[in-house]
């Protein structure tokens, strides 16, 4: 995984997340939508064989975008964890 910031703002910012697809991308989305400092997130894909995803982020006034990517970056080492932990006891 390799990011390539394209354009940063005060609340927004576009990155390219080089060498994921829809799977990773979509779990990322998903959690910073949940993000309450969030007002948009989303990604595209230009074509699934070459393309690259971009991710869009735009946050609240006042938020950080980079403690708002280590959180739900965190957010998600948390969940796969648990899982990790929970698949382990029963199997």
């Amino acid at each position: 995984m390799e990011i390539v910031n394209l354009k940063m703002e005060n609340n927004s910012i576009e990155f390219i997340l080089r060498g994921e697809g829809h799977t990773f991308c979509s779990l990322l989305v998903r959690m910073l939508q949940r993000m309450d400092n969030v007002t948009f997130a989303a990604y595209h894909i230009d074509h699934p064989l070459v393309g690259a995803p971009k991710i869009y982020v735009k946050v609240k006034d006042g938020s950080s975008i980079s403690e708002t990517l280590k959180k739900a970056a965190q957010n998600i080492i948390n969940i796969m964890t648990s899982l990790k932990e929970q698949v382990e006891e029963n199997l």
